[in-house]
């Protein structure tokens, strides 16, 4: 009685549980308390460790001062809503930035709206701190587009950016691809999708219940892969 992608999706969650559980021991279903101890010992050890972050920070000082002392916790899902204009791509592309440079994260990025390479050179605008301008005039001055340049090299090299422009990609779009980096690197830091209403819903008798099952199925995701 499944669908072709549902059938889909149920394959890739055994292919992530087997990897997951061949790379640290780890599984799905009941666990004695006395098991679950000692992971909870063990990652208590880490939030104590210099070297350790506690959670994956926004790279906003005051909005993390706010999140202190966990940040913001993995397997969480976090909905930011604004009016057009407002600054949610921005605050979507600094978070990535730091997640990916300064944390060392892969960061999975959605993005429903503006092309890759639009996103791109937003990026680098705001890792650089010059303005996309010199992208079409050349700039004011040639330490402008240096620095701009150094910028998109440096977020590039990381190799911890990937970015998906799909058009209204599905739920299953999401999850499939975001499993394969998790597969592929053992951790990913950040899934982020801007923005959610131009995500494909399944047929429903309404929109926001539509949206429901979206942001049903992405509290799922973060929780499977460990991440926000």
């Amino acid at each position: 009685g499944m669908s072709a992608t549902e059938k889909l999706e149920a394959i890739q969650s055994v292919f992530s549980e087997i990897t997951e559980h061949a790379k640290t021991g780890k599984k799905k279903g009941l666990r004695d308390f006395a098991e679950i101890r000692e992971d909870w010992l063990t990652e208590v050890e880490k939030r104590f460790d210099p070297n350790t972050p506690r959670g994956v920070s926004s790279g906003i000082p005051s909005l993390d001062n706010l999140l202190y002392p966990k940040a913001m916790v993995r397997g969480s899902l976090f909905v930011i809503g604004a009016r057009p204009k407002m600054g949610k791509t921005t605050l979507y592309g600094q978070m990535a930035i730091d997640c990916a440079l300064n944390q060392n994260m892969p960061v999975l990025m959605f993005s429903l709206e503006m092309p890759s390479i639009q996103i791109f050179e937003r990026m680098v605008g705001q890792a650089s701190g010059v303005s996309t301008d010199v992208f079409y005039d050349g700039g004011s001055s040639d330490s402008d587009f240096a620095r701009a340049s150094k910028a998109a090299l440096d977020i590039s090299v990381t190799g911890n950016l990937y970015v998906d422009d799909t058009p209204s990609p599905s739920l299953s779009h999401v999850v499939s691809e975001s499993r394969k980096i998790k597969r592929a690197r053992g951790t990913i830091g950040l899934v982020m999708i801007d923005y959610l209403t131009l995500m494909k819903g399944e047929k429903a008798d309404r929109n926001d219940l539509a949206y429901g099952e979206i942001t049903k199925g992405l509290k799922n995701l973060a929780k499977e892969l460990d991440c926000i």
